[in-house]
């Protein structure tokens, strides 16, 4: 069964798979890591009521890994896929900058990863990585691939506990 991939945003929640269709005729570009490290100290992922930051994984000693699930997914990434990111300052451009972007430039810095942190924390943490692969997503194809925020589930409503958390859905609920 596949997976559906969300990930949400002030502004909005996005389909991970309607923007891996969507980004597939963008160029690939690289992009020095130390550009993205905002994102890898961001606490960005939540467990058992716990935020903490993909560098939290690598700063604690291994007697207090935070999450097994994040450190397998981050030791597994597959670096042949790009990681996704959008400018949060081309909106300017578009004038008229949804006041969300306001508090998303200073959780992410200029640049936010719209999909990939695990790869990312990969890039950083344990292959020391310069430069990573990357589609720059823009605003136009990030609206494409906006979703309903209640995609969770039509049954059964669940708490969304941020609104920059990644979460997976099982295709059953979708």
């Amino acid at each position: 069964m596949e997976k559906k991939q969300v990930f949400m945003r002030n502004h909005g929640t996005y389909s991970v798979n309607a923007l891996i269709n969507l980004v597939k005729t963008l160029d690939d570009m690289e992009i020095s890591t130390s550009t993205l490290m905002k994102a890898v100290t961001n606490k960005l992922w939540e467990e058992e009521n716990i935020a903490f930051s993909p560098s939290q994984l690598f700063t604690h000693g291994t007697e207090k890994i935070i999450s097994n699930f994040h450190l397998e997914r981050i030791k597994t990434a597959d670096m042949s896929w790009p990681i996704f990111i959008f400018d949060t300052m081309s909106v300017s451009g578009l004038g008229q900058i949804p006041l969300a972007f306001d508090f998303d430039i200073e959780i992410f810095g200029r640049f936010d990863v719209l999909d990939g942190l695990h790869r990312l924390s990969n890039a950083v943490y344990l292959t020391k990585q310069k430069y990573v692969k990357v589609k720059l997503v823009p605003w136009s194809i990030l609206q494409k691939s906006k979703t309903d925020p209640f995609v969770f589930s039509k049954t059964t409503p669940q708490k969304i506990y941020s609104m920059i958390h990644v979460h997976y859905i099982n295709e059953q609920y979708v």
